[in-house]
């Protein structure tokens, strides 16, 4: 989801992608608590049983919070490290 995000809106600043990432992945998973007969038959083949689950579990926001955070730390700290360098570079 992160991974999404940030190249969707890849101008933003890390920490605000990394929060609407964990907004959309716990939308995502709520999504499970949701049963009408169209999406119950979409997670009936498996592709849809990949993309929707079947099954709502809380820890799994747990797991897509860290997952997340980690990545947006790691990042940032890519970001830091990596020098700027806005001169061109020489022309062979």
């Amino acid at each position: 989801m992160w991974c999404a995000v940030t190249l969707l809106f890849s101008s933003r600043h890390p920490v605000r992608n990394a929060l609407l990432a964990l907004v959309l992945a716990s939308m995502s998973e709520g999504l499970k608590c949701l049963h009408t007969p169209a999406l119950d038959h979409f997670r009936s083949n498996a592709l849809g049983s990949f993309l929707l689950g079947h099954h709502f579990a809380l820890t799994n926001i747990g797991v897509y919070a860290l997952a997340i955070l980690a990545t947006a730390y790691g990042a940032g700290c890519w970001e830091r490290r990596t020098p700027r360098n806005t001169t061109p570079p020489p022309a062979l």
